[in-house]
């Protein structure tokens, strides 16, 4: 999903790197360290990242670039909200342009008295909020299908504009889907043996000599 998403907008932009803010549930951070189990309600990891897609241009090495660098962000990310809101470092107030949340399987529930009932979504906003990025992407699995929502500035960008971008997105993901699907075998990368630490070709030299 972050991959195709950010190909996507480098295309969009026509450049070849794209800063992208992700977001994710916070439960399971330092989850030994901390006791999150007398906490109510939704916690958020954030931290940007960002993608340089310069020389990648074959799929399979944009999707294990793209996995790797999420992989190495320390502590699944929840260094830079300590760094961001306990310091006085003006370049950390900056907001990427976009932003990309994978929420996972949205829970629905059905009531004899209202039918179904859908469970609030993050980004979610009254019209007058402020909006911290110009693009905000959510995407979740509802009833066994994938579901992408896009909301953006309006005073800057165009409906068909949009439309366009998404319908992009849904292209390549189709095209990145289609490529990892029709793999005959699983896929490594470096993250994947963390004791190891080989670079991706040392792993994929140490692979191809060995015999499944």
């Amino acid at each position: 999903l972050t991959a195709a998403l950010a190909k996507t907008i480098c295309g969009w932009s026509k450049k070849e790197s794209i800063c992208i803010g992700l977001e994710r549930h916070g439960r399971d951070v330092f989850l030994d360290e901390i006791d999150v189990s007398n906490l109510v309600g939704w916690l958020t990891v954030y931290f940007p990242l960002l993608f340089d897609f310069n020389k990648k241009e074959n799929i399979g090495e944009a999707i294990k670039y793209v996995k790797e660098k999420i992989r190495k962000v320390p502590n699944g990310g929840v260094g830079y909200g300590l760094l961001r809101y306990f310091n006085e470092i003006k370049k950390l107030e900056q907001r990427p342009p976009v932003i990309f949340n994978y929420l996972g399987q949205k829970s629905v529930q059905k009531n004899n008295f209202f039918g179904k009932k859908e469970a609030l979504m993050e980004g979610m906003r009254a019209a007058k909020s402020e909006r911290y990025h110009l693009l905000e992407i959510n995407a979740f699995i509802s009833e066994g299908q994938l579901e992408v929502a896009c909301g953006y500035a309006k005073n800057i960008y165009k409906k068909e504009t949009i439309e366009k971008l998404m319908a992009d997105y849904k292209n390549n993901l189709r095209t990145y889907i289609e490529h990892c699907a029709g793999q005959k075998s699983d896929t490594y990368t470096p993250s994947d043996f963390p004791e190891a630490e080989l670079s991706q070709d040392d792993l994929d030299s140490l692979l191809g000599s060995l015999n499944f």
